[in-house]
């Protein structure tokens, strides 16, 4: 039971600890009118040239059909945006998960992809982002609810 309207319950989509490191990060606002208070959102800016993307940035994109989220380390050049990225990659059995350093290929002109923006936050240099993502390679923890790509993407990024 609730004690008070701004005590919350966990919920896996609109309450979970995503939405408590976005409140670390970007912090909660208030409504001057109503009192009520709000969870800011993180800024993403869409993907729509390849200076747009550079290394030791959080990129979101559409990944086996759900919105998946990893760090950039490279960028290539091509006619598309190519990078390699340090994400879980999915591998048709989820106990089996690894943290992986692969290179994919977006297309600009077909997808939306897009990066999210800590300009508010407390992050780590883009170099150390890349190491810390690096770091984690191999790593088989993944757990839905507590270690997924979004998770690592936010350890490796924000201090």
């Amino acid at each position: 039971m609730l004690k008070n309207k701004t005590e919350k319950i966990y919920n896996m989509f609109w309450n979970n600890c995503e939405h408590i490191e976005s409140q670390l990060a970007q912090g909660v606002s208030e409504s001057t009118q109503t009192g009520e208070k709000t969870l800011k959102e993180l800024p993403t800016r869409l993907v729509k040239t390849i200076e747009d993307v550079s290394p030791g940035d959080i990129i979101e994109f559409k990944y086996c059909g759900f919105s998946h989220e990893a760090v950039v380390t490279h960028i290539g050049y091509a006619q598309n945006l190519e990078m390699k990225i340090v994400h879980y990659k999915y591998n048709s059995e989820i106990r089996s998960l690894e943290i992986v350093e692969e290179k994919i290929t977006f297309s600009l002109s077909s997808q939306n992809n897009y990066i999210h923006e800590y300009e508010s936050a407390n992050t780590y240099e883009a170099e150390e982002v890349v190491r810390r993502a690096r770091s984690r390679i191999g790593e088989k923890k993944f757990n839905v609810f507590k270690n997924r790509s979004s998770h690592l993407a936010k350890w490796c990024k924000l201090k």
